[in-house]
């Protein structure tokens, strides 16, 4: 320190320690991100999944459950393309609610970002092609940043389709045995 100091005048050293200082502070602001791929949604509607991407058939749509902490705006990014000659339309919801809509014509991965408010609680994020549609909508990620806390995937089962009968309301081994 001395050597700094005697080698340039206070002043100089103040700023050069000030830039040191705002180097450091930028490289810890790493904003956290939760990046879902195709393997994070759980429910698809006439849509595939490969690898490489979601594929969305016209009015094709998938979904992935989503747990938020604290109400907060969220930046979302989704890396989508089209099919050769196909002009889909994507949109992006969050429960009923539409959060973006956007035409996509290109047939390289381009990203969409748009950012939108997050109510604390479970949510279910969907992805849909709607319109008439010529050919395919891939989908490789979409990307939330933002907020103190991420959200997270929730595991959510699947619907398990019940069948409608006459049995008792109670379970088999609940009910009073008979003499």
């Amino acid at each position: 320190m001395k050597t700094l100091l005697s080698s340039c005048g206070l002043a100089a050293c103040l700023v050069a320690g000030w830039a040191l200082a705002a180097e450091e502070e930028t490289d810890s602001a790493v904003v956290p991100a939760l990046t879902l791929t195709a393997s994070n949604f759980s429910e698809c509607v006439t849509a595939q999944m490969s690898a490489e991407a979601l594929q969305l058939a016209p009015t094709g749509e998938v979904r992935c459950a989503l747990a938020v902490a604290t109400h907060h705006s969220y930046t979302f990014v989704v890396v989508a393309r089209a099919a050769a000659a196909a002009d889909a339309r994507l949109v992006v919801r969050l429960d009923t609610n539409t959060l973006h809509t956007a035409a996509i014509t290109a047939t390289n991965w381009i990203s969409l970002s748009f950012s939108a408010p997050v109510n604390a609680g479970q949510h279910v994020l969907a992805l849909a092609q709607e319109g008439a549609a010529a050919g395919v909508l891939s989908v490789a990620s979409v990307t939330l940043t933002g907020g103190p806390v991420l959200p997270r995937v929730v595991t959510v089962a699947p619907a398990v389709p019940r069948a409608v009968t006459n049995a008792p309301a109670r379970p088999v081994w609940d009910q009073p045995v008979g003499r």
